[in-house]
């Protein structure tokens, strides 16, 4: 067996750090009296990506669809993506812009969030990754004046997605 690929490393180790319990330094170092929660669950696709545009001749796309999250957030989403599919490879890239509405388990507080995310799928297995940065939130005072980083990793192969989400959510207005 091979050296696995530095973004598998690079996920695994960030996931064992959240799973310990281990925010990034200085989190919400620039809002004092913000809580951090390490946040962690699943996500399926509900509604598949449903294609607004696609050019054959460049392979850029845009699309839309929506997922469900179980975990420490827990209700639906909305998305839009934009990104370019290599024919040959069957690789894709690009940005997905998402809003999230439902449920921090813990507290059980209701809100929505909104993320920026920038993913990748490889072809040959059809691995997703996706970067998240938490953009905003509203709601119960728990999803105010949100941010953060998340990591989304599974499978997406064509049809449908699933897999797990990790990461860190700065929360509630100081």
């Amino acid at each position: 067996m091979g050296a696995m690929p530095r973004r598998i490393v690079a996920t695994v180790i960030v996931l064992l750090a959240l799973g310990a319990g281990v925010a990034p330094a200085g989190a919400a170092g620039d809002r004092p009296g913000a809580s951090v929660s390490t946040v962690r669950g699943s996500w399926a696709q509900v509604v598949n990506c449903l294609f607004t545009r696609y050019d054959p001749s460049t392979g850029d796309f845009a699309c839309v669809g929506g997922s469900t999250w179980q975990g420490s957030w827990t209700g639906l989403t909305h998305y839009d993506v934009k990104g370019v599919h290599d024919m040959k490879t069957g690789d894709m890239r690009g940005t997905i812009t998402e809003t999230f509405v439902g449920t921090y388990l813990p507290d059980r507080s209701h809100g929505t969030l909104t993320m920026a995310h920038r993913f990748t799928i490889d072809g040959a297995t059809s691995a997703l990754h996706i970067d998240s940065e938490i953009t905003g939130g509203d709601g119960d005072p728990t999803f105010r004046c949100s941010s953060g980083r998340v990591v989304w990793d599974g499978l997406a192969p064509g049809e449908t997605g699933f897999g797990g989400y990790a990461g860190t959510w700065v929360h509630g207005c100081p």
